[in-house]
């Protein structure tokens, strides 16, 4: 039994489509699940702050400023309680961006595994030091994920 050209082709349609929508809802990236990455307008960031948390602190000091909001992120399966942005004042744009949950019940080594992983094929790790590997993406990000028997934290500086 053959199968005509056009119901080959619709076949085929179906399951680049169905590839896509698996590989999007698969999660994508840990920056694309971010509400503001680096590089955005700070007044862009820190609205969105706004929004998952009205009372969003503001801090400005020695050339510097930090907006912390406290919020619920789940990411590669691990709840980020706070997301916080940073830069330079004299700078329009976010500097850096940073997750930080309690510290995970699994253990830190699996977990930064599954955030390295998360941060996507296209970052390079480096070596654990002191509960903190450092992943490179380029020459124009990187991002240190730290994890110790008080914290576990995701830093995206670009």
């Amino acid at each position: 039994m053959s199968s005509s050209p056009v119901r080959t082709h619709a076949v085929l349609a179906v399951l680049v489509a169905l590839a896509a929508c698996s590989r999007g809802s698969a999660g994508g990236s840990l920056e694309a699940k971010l509400p503001v990455s680096p590089g955005a307008p700070w007044d862009d960031a820190r609205g969105q702050l706004e929004k998952l948390d009205p009372n969003a602190r503001l801090m400005e000091g020695l050339g510097g400023r930090t907006a912390i909001a406290h919020t619920q992120l789940e990411i590669a399966g691990y709840r980020f309680q706070e997301l916080s942005i940073a830069g330079a004042v004299a700078r329009p744009s976010v500097r850096t961006v940073t997750l930080t949950a309690p510290p995970p019940e699994a253990g830190c080594d699996r977990a930064r595994d599954d955030l390295l992983k998360a941060l996507g094929s296209d970052w390079t790790a480096g070596d654990l030091r002191l509960g903190a590997v450092t992943a490179t993406k380029g020459t124009t990000r990187s991002a240190r994920i730290v994890c110790t028997g008080s914290e576990l934290s995701v830093s995206i500086v670009g």
